[in-house]
């Protein structure tokens, strides 16, 4: 969910085919990060944001999922470990639908249910993410 407008992001985000479709009249590249949230959080200080936004290009916590996910290694528990550390860093720095897709997933793994559809979104908005992280610090 979107702080700033309420959006429910990552189902909206998932209907559509890309981040740059309007078919729904509705730009979820704005979505992606919510700066208007992230800027309320952190009173309007922009270089505060784009120096948090660098250091998470950083995180471990994005490749510790998939190690941990991997077929030749699976181990669920720190698989959920590491989604629900991705989750809190995606809440806190306003990536919704990072965030929403990563409470999906942890949601998913703690029920021990099948968690590849959610994991497949997450790959595909983790890039997104990251992308849009990199357009936006290199402004």
């Amino acid at each position: 969910m979107c702080n700033a407008c309420k959006a429910s992001v990552c189902q909206t985000f998932m209907q559509l085919e890309d981040a740059n479709s309007s078919r729904m009249g509705i730009n979820m590249k704005e979505h992606i990060i919510c700066k208007e949230d992230a800027l309320t959080r952190l009173g309007g200080n922009e270089n505060t944001f784009k120096i948090l936004l660098k250091k998470f290009t950083g995180n471990p916590y994005f490749h510790d999922l998939e190690r941990a996910l991997a077929k030749d290694s699976l181990n669920l528990v720190q698989a959920e470990q590491a989604a629900h550390a991705l989750k809190g860093v995606a809440g806190n720095l306003s990536l919704s639908a990072l965030y929403d897709v990563t409470t999906a997933l942890n949601k998913d793994l703690k029920e021990q249910i099948d968690y590849t559809e959610n994991y497949t979104k997450l790959k595909n908005i983790y890039a997104l993410t990251m992308e849009e992280i990199n357009s936006y610090i290199a402004d």
